[in-house]
């Protein structure tokens, strides 16, 4: 095992490019060429492991005693969002099939963020997700932040026992997400322990500390992330010592920019989600987003050393094979929902992305009859995945406008809404309005409304952005909950229109 090291995380999927260059993994005969790999040959200090799996108490998994080289082939997803058809660049049948291609001492493990994105995703709350990753043998599922977007009940549900509300086939991990009694996430587990061509694995899983802020607070219900270095420290010390793992790997739906928060851990390995990026470095690696990639890791366990042997991802694209159990599951879904999801909105005149947010917070403004109306621009998750001439379908609204986000309204002096204009330019979350904001004179208008200081306003903002305190949403005055969303709103008003020019 090995200490991860503050001066490898840094290591870039650029420097690898570089340096590294493209090879095959020769641990599995079906390796596609343009995978970007990282290869080492260099052992790691020895250490004592152990396991317990918390959902079952003590399990009898033993630590490997021989002193022969064995093998750990590691297949990581993360940020699918809910994608289950198969396009030209993403497919999570081809993902199953190339998983297929690997025996059952391979583990395979999901980093957050799954279900969130898609009509077919959507419209059954996230279940058509889970009886894919069924028939995928996922072993653990670490949470993400979007796991949280319909109340995180939801999700829950598929961990609580009950197979009539359908059921998934592993745990959840989520060691650090606490509820406001510092109780432990209900129906998950910190970590998984388990054995793999005859050694003892344990993973554990966790959030990235502060991800609360991504999340609407109305959905959060109360829960909050634990910084993950006590909590890291707590449970690799149970692996190594208590339990006596022969391995201790880490998934975290976190960037891999804040993988310095684990240096010097006895983590042999850390798998990253949540920055929707294809990164592979010395000892991690994230594999992209939508189902567009999948991460193979190979590490080697010897005499109780642990290296690296390849980490690499590659791109679904240049895979043929699919999954007929995952082809099965999805068609079952299609021919259920293609009626709803694929029923014409409207088509596309003219757009660009520009055109589609400013759309967007003018046909609020206008629904609501209020003077201004804010949404932030990652509530608008697949701007550039539209194009003028393209037909509108309601599934293309989801992919557009996933989140349920419900539009409040509130009362604001010209002072606040200038705070607010003011703070735009490089905030987080950055906000678009229904009219360009401008300084003419001194003065300041969006759109062509002037905002004068002491003269009250009605406005409409998203609840994602409406309910962060470091807006001046919540010191407004008569708070109005409309519990319309913007998807529903932009429906109606797109199927109004025949052609629509954005």
């Amino acid at each position: 095992m090995k200490k991860i090291s503050k001066y490898l995380v840094g290591l870039s999927a650029i420097l690898l490019l570089a340096g590294c260059g493209i090879s095959i993994d020769n641990s599995n005969s079906n390796a596609i060429a343009s995978s970007t790999t990282f290869e080492s040959s260099g052992s790691v200090k020895p250490s004592s492991s152990s396991v317990i799996n918390p959902s079952s108490g003590k399990n009898s998994i033993s630590s490997s005693t021989t002193n022969a080289q064995s093998e750990l082939n590691i297949l990581t997803i993360n940020d699918t969002h809910g994608y289950l058809e198969t396009g030209d660049s993403n497919s999570i049948s081809k993902i199953a099939a190339y998983m297929d291609s690997y025996d059952e001492n391979a583990l395979r493990i999901s980093v957050g963020d799954m279900f969130q994105g898609t009509g077919l995703s959507n419209l059954t709350k996230g279940k058509a997700m889970i009886e894919v990753m069924n028939a995928m043998n996922i072993d653990a599922m670490v949470i993400g932040n979007h796991e949280f977007d319909w109340g995180i009940d939801t999700i829950l549900g598929y961990f609580d026992g009950n197979e009539e509300n359908g059921e998934a086939n592993f745990p959840l991990l989520a060691a650090n997400v606490v509820d406001s009694d510092s109780k432990p996430l209900p129906n998950s587990s910190p970590y998984l322990i388990t054995n793999k061509n005859g050694l003892k694995v344990g993973l554990i899983g966790v959030i990235g500390e502060n991800l609360e802020s991504s999340i609407s607070a109305s959905s959060l219900g109360g829960y909050s992330f634990l910084n993950t270095r006590p909590i890291l420290e707590k449970y690799v010390k149970e692996l190594r010592e208590d339990e006596k793992c022969d391995i201790v790997i880490l998934g975290t739906h976190c960037g891999t920019d804040d993988n310095y928060l684990y240096s010097g851990l006895d983590i042999d390995f850390i798998f990253n989600g949540h920055t929707h990026r294809f990164e592979v470095g010395s000892n991690y690696i994230q594999a992209g987003c939508y189902a567009k990639g999948l991460g193979i890791v190979t590490l080697t366990h010897k005499n109780t050393d642990v290296t690296v042997k390849t980490a690499r991802y590659i791109y679904i694209s240049k895979i043929n094979e699919t999954s007929s159990a995952v082809d099965a599951i999805v068609e079952k879904y299609k021919k259920s929902l293609d009626s709803t999801l694929n029923s014409e909105i409207t088509k596309l005149s003219s757009y660009s992305v520009d055109g589609l947010m400013n759309y967007t917070c003018k046909t609020l403004k206008d629904y609501f009859n209020v003077d201004f109306a804010f949404m932030n621009s990652g509530g608008f998750r697949n701007k550039y995945g539209w194009k003028a001439g393209m037909s509108i379908t309601y599934n293309d609204m989801i992919t557009m406008f996933p989140f349920d986000n419900e539009i409040k309204l509130v009362t604001m002096k010209g002072s606040q809404i200038k705070e607010l204009a003011t703070s735009l330019s490089g905030s987080d979350p950055y906000i678009v309005g229904s009219g360009e904001y401008k300084s003419v004179n001194g003065k300041m208008y969006i759109g062509d409304v002037l905002v004068e200081a002491n003269k009250e306003y009605r406005v409409a903002a998203i609840d994602y952005i409406f309910d962060k305190e470091n807006l001046p949403f919540l010191s407004g005055t008569n708070i109005e909950y409309t519990t319309k969303y913007v998807r529903d709103i932009l429906v109606e008003d797109f199927s109004m229109h025949e052609t629509l020019a954005l």
